[in-house]
């Protein structure tokens, strides 16, 4: 199993349930799945890009969705 971590978000590349030549990502935060790869990738390398990918978009939207501050007056 694969983990990297953005904050609170981390992503993991573990060997596919079904067939263990394949993989998939998942993205979590905490215990909690957030988005998880909606087919098995050929290889770990081919689910890690993949996954990255979708972790920065997880963390992007959730970036933009935290409330901004206002600004003094």
């Amino acid at each position: 199993m694969d983990t990297r971590t953005t904050g609170p978000l981390t992503l993991h590349v573990e060997p596919c349930a079904e067939d263990s030549t394949r993989y998939r990502w998942a993205i979590r935060d905490r215990d909690h799945i957030l988005r998880v790869a909606a087919y098995a990738l050929p290889d770990a390398a081919a689910a890690r890009a993949q996954g990255h990918a979708a972790l920065a978009e997880a963390a992007a939207l959730r970036r933009d969705a935290d409330p901004v501050p206002p600004v003094p007056a």
